[in-house]
């Protein structure tokens, strides 16, 4: 048991330190708004995962037709990446109005969703593990990996907000638009990535 939760810590965290669409989401709204708009960011895969888990375990017998299914959520991940990198490229000057609602917690639940990621990481190393638990345990061990996963998973990511958070202080003028327009160019590339990702599904 304590295998399998110290391979639920080392995935969580390598998951929440690794570069990808969701943390770079993650410090851009921490430096577009503020750390609480980042940390509402880095708690949207407890939500998006769920149906994805389940979902992961139905296709577990049907991997290779899964292969249409993730080429088309690429597709739609890419365009809506293209999206925001269009939005942050093009940011003038700050805007704090607070009065204005925030959807950072509802985008990083649309990117999460729309990013094959979660989905290739549940059915290819997730699922398996989740089985495996249960031919040697039982169900409180599942949920014992789950809650060691994603507890060291947002955790990463929040401590990444925090120190995103903390050196926002120190960003001045265009020191501020340089960064969101490199964040921009980031996420376009990983609208790319998710292309070729897409057509690799096809061959």
């Amino acid at each position: 048991m304590i295998d399998f939760l110290f391979l639920a810590l080392t995935l969580g965290v390598s998951a929440g330190f690794a570069p990808g669409p969701l943390t770079n989401f993650v410090i851009q709204q921490t430096l577009k708004h503020d750390l609480n708009s980042g940390v509402k960011v880095a708690f949207s895969p407890v939500i998006v995962d769920i149906p994805i888990v389940i979902l992961s375990i139905l296709l577990a017998s049907y991997i290779s037709d899964s292969k249409m299914f993730l080429m088309f959520v690429s597709l739609v991940g890419s365009a809506y990446l293209f999206y925001l990198a269009y939005e942050n490229f093009k940011v003038e000057q700050i805007v704090l109005d607070k009065n204005m609602p925030n959807k950072s917690f509802r985008q990083g639940l649309v990117i999460g969703a729309l990013s094959p990621n979660p989905y290739l990481f549940w059915i290819a190393i997730g699922t398996p593990i989740l089985l495996q638990i249960l031919n040697e345990f039982s169900l409180s061990v599942v949920f014992a990996f789950l809650a060691t996963f994603y507890f060291s998973l947002v955790g990463s990511k929040v401590f990444i907000a925090y120190m995103a958070a903390k050196s926002k202080k120190f960003l001045k003028g265009k020191v501020y638009f340089f960064i969101m327009k490199f964040l921009a160019l980031l996420l376009a590339a990983f609208a790319v990535k998710l292309i070729f990702d897409a057509i690799g599904y096809i061959n």
